[in-house]
């Protein structure tokens, strides 16, 4: 088939539908993004066309023509399917050299942060000022200097590799037609999850790994590995167009945007490495407690702190690892969310690595001061040992941290040559004001996770904090530098009130990291001619409290000028954004000073006074904020009531607002140590005069406790599938704020925080009740993505089970910590009843048979409810790895407590299994012997809840047939041998950490056709003579057969018990029980029942 000249199809070309018509028997039409040839010119064509390559390197460079003249007036660009049918159909060129030099600068493995020697104390108390830009030292100059690119082009002239038969089509055209494709083909948008491109078929993916989860993989993976591979075309093509330019800086911001947004595709899929919420930093300890905690860190001179932290952090460079390898291409070339293409993109890295000499594999995998394994066996060893979760989040660790090395390359250049195109007068669609606003946005949201990636991935030291914070705020301010400058009176076309919010959020950052400097002075109040020397600290969060209130007036401005769009639920509320940030800031301050040591305490909270009562939300003219002698209390007292007041108000403004509810609920927890700190005996249990309480919205007289609950409750006054009233709104324009919000890893830190505040607020009021209706919607809700991914890489990237039957001693994700979290709440609670219970049963002499009795029962059942949640029974391996004899796991505690004060310490463990521990066992041994008595004993008792769990945990093959479970609690034979050789594990005479214990192999049941069957109700009679938990024997009579039922006697005594018996139809049953009076036949009962039913 032969291709028409470009001047006979160029005739005709319709606004809808791109119809070039020509006087022949063939039609070429641009339909969607397709290119068809259709024959029969004067019929209508109903059928789907079909879509043809170009035969020739000459058609195919004819119908590029003609499809850039089609296109040439129109808004639109050419569709990217045309544009890929012709390119199918050109050879292939060679790298040029400039092509080499940059693929070889942006997939170096040299990080563009490194640091060699500690900051000085002036230098870090010093303010910020801009950088100036400049490139990266490893950037190839040469490539900039025309006449060296002309030579090396004579060098190695760009040639085809494959030169096209019998065209007469020159090497020129060629590469004209090559260019104006790649340029076509990268601009536009990038891909957006979930879009057209990353909706589109990859088409199969033949690797060389392993493909055992291919064939099975989830559809949130399948999704999210098109998006990564739609994000790598985009690259491939933008990457290919900076060799034509390599001083474009839209081409090289676009490519960083590439690399940013994979980074955070995955970042978002990875469990977060910092817990988002602590219990002890939202609750007001009691003095007790408070003494114990408040020596977290000696106070240290300035510069002694930055030589610790700098220390500190060169010591984790040392035992760390970025990368693998010396190519970085291959983690954009591969998706990470697809387990097959991550195994394959593993075996890739490996191969390369072998072909290293020994120096540097030694340097790649390790240091000379590290001698632990290399980092590829350690990562290799948890896919050998089947833990897949640890080994995909092993990866995804070293993926994101090549990514950013790479994104921040890429914006750098951006920077550098926008700028330069800004000075020459040059026009750019992205302005070097963006781009900024971009890096600093890109160093802020590697802070915000409060973690470093890598492998290990680790917590983030206080320096590596610091400079992340320095490199945000130092990007935001060169962005407002780019403004230009208006007058007093006009506002700038740019808003400027977000970048100073975001550098009052870096300041803050930097202020937390420098709070281990000790206090200078005496404790006491200077006068006002005495000098005072204020910490870092002080400093820091001075600056940062003025850049709030610069970014509020500036935005209330806004605001009323022109108006800030905002969205209810997100993070889009526009002002009540900053006014909350200044509230919520002067709070923390507070209780960062109230937190001290007594002997620093009065110095903390002078400091604390200073910086807190310069920014008000209530501005009267007759507050008194002079700090004196005997007003320190009273002054933090009214700072308090001001932080509530806003918080208060901020909800009533803003109904979707839920930050403020969050530190409204902290400021009454904590009004106790804020109140009294030296006697703030019961922390947040405590209670605050009438004549300071009403001051505080919310907080009424008792425990403090019970008001926060009331404020903490209106995020979870109905179910939702999240669990708590925090939704995700993304504008259509996000400032550098709502971007970092807007992710995924945001709003699930916001639920984790909300979830643990409620929990613990429940918690301390003794709401059992409200605790267990919380936790049956967590049953209903779905997993969030990084509890899913690890769960899904358990399968290999299939689909993964239902978290309902996750053992919770070892879930992860929000999901799997808050159902964890809720479950050891209510065992405390029940602790707490159980000891009341024991009280009570004391005041009467121990008579625990006449008194207390169903309600120790009541307690007892609910315990072991509670330890059957966990899913873990007592043959896991868990418990062999975990110090059980601490009292750190709730469930446990309660539930052997419960059967103590029951059944006595005498019957503390199973008859027939291990002998009563001795004084030479370890405290292990005994607290898993009396952990198997009480299950043992309550799985007797409470045979119901113990038979409804094993229902649960039975599964369906696909062959029908069902396999029931065996005992999840039982105490088995393999237990008591684990006890009997406990030296062996807990004495650590053996090699093996984990015991691995003997299953018996399950039976394959054959398949039975089973006649249909009915379902009948039987109802007897219990022997007056029986007790609770005694068991009787009832015979029903089915047909000719007689089969023999087992009852047990329930709590409350019934006088009548119901169960179903499974016949087939058309049967009739008797019955007749053992060890009491005979019964009616079931039609007799049947035959009153009906009448009966027509009386009613």
């Amino acid at each position: 088939m032969m291709w028409i000249s470009t001047e006979a199809l160029f005739r005709e070309v319709s606004p809808s539908r791109k119809l070039l018509s020509g006087s022949g028997s063939r039609k070429l039409r641009i339909d969607e993004g397709v290119v068809y040839c259709i024959c029969a010119p004067s019929i209508a064509v109903t059928s789907k066309p079909t879509k043809f390559k170009p035969e020739s390197v000459k058609a195919a460079a004819q119908l590029y023509r003609c499809i850039r003249r089609a296109y040439s007036n129109s808004r639109r660009s050419p569709p990217k399917a045309s544009l890929e049918c012709v390119e199918s159909s050109l050879p292939e060129i060679e790298e040029t050299a400039v092509s080499k030099a940059i693929q070889e600068f942006v997939f170096s493995p040299t990080p563009i942060d490194s640091f060699v020697s500690c900051e000085s104390a002036s230098a870090v108390v010093a303010e910020r000022v801009p950088k100036t830009n400049s490139l990266l030292p490893n950037f190839p100059h040469w490539v900039l200097d025309k006449e060296m690119v002309t030579d090396r082009k004579h060098q190695s002239e760009p040639s085809i590799i494959s030169a096209p038969v019998g065209d007469d089509v020159t090497t020129k055209e060629i590469l004209l037609v090559k260019k104006g494709i790649c340029f076509s083909l990268a601009e536009g948008p990038l891909p957006k999850l979930g879009g057209s491109d990353s909706n589109a078929s990859s088409g199969p993916s033949e690797s060389k790994g392993e493909s055992s989860g291919s064939t099975n993989e989830s559809v949130e993976r399948e999704t999210s590995a098109r998006h990564e591979q739609a994000l790598w075309k985009k690259f491939q093509r933008i990457l290919a167009h900076l060799c034509y330019d390599p001083t474009n800086s839209d081409d090289w911001y676009r490519a960083g945007l590439c690399l940013n947004f994979k980074a955070e595709l995955i970042c978002d899929r990875l469990s977060p490495i910092t817990e988002p919420y602590e219990s002890s930093k939202f609750f007001a300890a009691a003095v007790g407690d408070l003494k114990a905690t408040s020596v977290l860190n000696e106070k240290r001179e300035l510069s002694k702190l930055l030589s610790q932290q700098f220390d500190h952090h060169k010591k984790n460079e040392e035992s760390s690892l970025t990368f693998l390898g010396k190519d970085l291409s291959a983690f954009v070339r591969y998706p990470w969310t697809k387990f097959s293409e991550l195994r394959a993109c593993a075996k890739e890295i490996e191969s390369l690595q072998t072909n290293l000499g020994g120096a540097e594999k030694e340097s790649l995998f390790g240091t000379p001061q590290n001698e632990r394994s290399p980092a590829w066996l350690e990562i290799e060893r948890k896919f050998t040992d089947e833990g897949y979760g640890a080994w995909e989040t092993a990866w995804g660790g070293i993926f994101v941290a090549a990514l950013h090395t790479m994104a921040k390359k890429c914006l750098t250049t951006a920077l550098y040559f926008a700028e330069k195109h800004e000075k020459e007068g040059k026009a750019c669609d992205d302005p070097a004001y963006d781009i900024s606003e971009c890096l600093g946005t890109h160093y802020y949201s590697e802070l915000m996770g409060g973690g470093q990636y890598g492998y290990p991935m680790r917590k983030l030291n206080g320096f590596m904090k610091r400079h992340l914070a320095e490199a945000a705020a130092s990007h935001f301010l060169m962005a407002l530098n780019f403004v230009p400058p208006t007058d007093s009176d006009s506002l700038p076309e740019e808003p400027t009130y977000e970048q100073h919010f975001m550098i009052g959020k870096c300041n803050e950052k930097i202020a937390t990291t420098l709070a281990g400097e000790a206090f200078q002075g005496e404790d006491s109040i200077l006068k006002d001619d005495q000098p005072r020397t204020d910490r870092a600290y002080e400093c820091w969060m001075n600056r940062a409290l003025e850049s709030y209130a610069l970014a509020l007036k500036l935005a209330q401005r806004v605001n009323k000028e022109r108006g800030i769009p905002s969205q209810g639920g997100g993070s889009s509320h526009g002002v009540a954004e900053i006014v909350y940030r200044i509230h919520a800031t002067r709070l923390k301050v507070l209780l960062t000073a109230v937190r001290q040591p007594k002997h620093e305490r009065q110095a903390a909270e002078l400091e604390a006074l200073r910086l807190t009562t310069q920014h008000w939300y209530d501005e009267r003219d007759d507050r008194d904020t002079k700090i004196e002698e005997g007003k320190v209390r009273a002054l933090v007292w009214e700072v308090l009531s001001d932080v509530v007041a806003a918080m208060a108000q901020l909800r009533i403004d803003y109904p979707y607002f839920h930050r403020s509810i969050y530190r409204h609920t902290q400021a009454l927890l904590c009004a106790p140590i804020l109140h009294d700190p030296d006697n703030a005996l019961r922390g947040s249990l405590g209670s605050v005069p009438a004549t300071k309480s009403y001051h505080l919205r919310g907080l009424n007289m008792g425990v403090c406790a019970n008001s926060a609950e009331v404020i903490i409750a209106s995020l979870f006054e109905k179910k939702r599938p999240q669990l708590c009233a925090v939704w995700v709104t993304t504008p259509a324009a996000p400032s550098p704020f709502e971007v970092l919000n807007d992710t995924v890893r945001k709003y699930d830190a916001l639920r984790s925080k909300y979830i643990g505040a409620f929990i613990d607020c429940m918690k301390l009021c003794k709401r059992r009740e409200t605790l267990e209706s919380f936790l049956g919607w967590t049953t209903l809700s779905q997993r969030d993505l990084p509890s899913f991914y690890e769960a899904s890489a358990s399968a290999k990237g299939g689909v993964p089970s239902f978290h309902q039957r996750e053992n919770l001693s070892t879930a992860s994700g929000l999901l799997g910590r808050s159902k964890r979290h809720v479950n050891a709440a209510i065992a405390e609670i029940l602790m707490y009843e159980l000891e009341v219970e024991a009280k009570k049963t004391a005041q009467k002499e121990g008579n625990v048979e006449q008194a207390n009795k169903d309600a120790l029962m009541g307690l007892l059942k609910a315990a072991f409810a509670c330890f059957l949640r966990l899913n873990c029974p007592t043959t896991d391996p868990h418990w062999q790895t975990v110090q059980i004899e601490n009292g750190t796991s709730w469930e446990v505690e309660t539930i052997c407590q419960a059967h103590q004060t029951i059944y006595g310490k005498a019957n503390r463990y199973e008859k027939g299994g291990p002998d009563h521990p001795s004084e030479n066992q370890s405290p292990w041994y005994v607290k898993m012997a009396s952990l198997q008595a009480a299950v043992s004993k309550c799985e007797d008792v409470f045979p119901s809840l113990a038979q409804k769990r094993r229902r649960g945990k039975s599964k369906t093959h696909a062959g029908g047939t069902e396999t029931a479970a065996e005992s999840t609690h039982a105490h088995d034979a393999a237990t008591t041998d684990k006890l009997e050789n406990e030296e062996q594990i807990v004495g650590g005479k053996s090699d093996d950490k984990i015991a691995k214990l003997k299953v018996a192999p399950k039976k394959k049941q054959k398949l039975v056709v089973k006649p249909k069957i009915k379902t009948k109700m039987v109802v007897v009679s219990v022997p007056k003579k029986l007790k609770v938990g005694d068991t009787f024997e009832v015979k029903v009579k089915i047909g000719t057969q007689t089969k023999k039922v087992k009852l047990t006697v329930p709590e409350g005594k019934p006088s009548k018990l119901k169960f179903p018996i499974k016949l087939p139809r058309r049967t009739n049953i008797g019955k007749k029980k053992k060890g009491g009076p005979a019964t009616k036949k079931l039609d007799a009962q049947g035959k009153k029942r009906k009448k009966a039913t027509k009386s009613k």
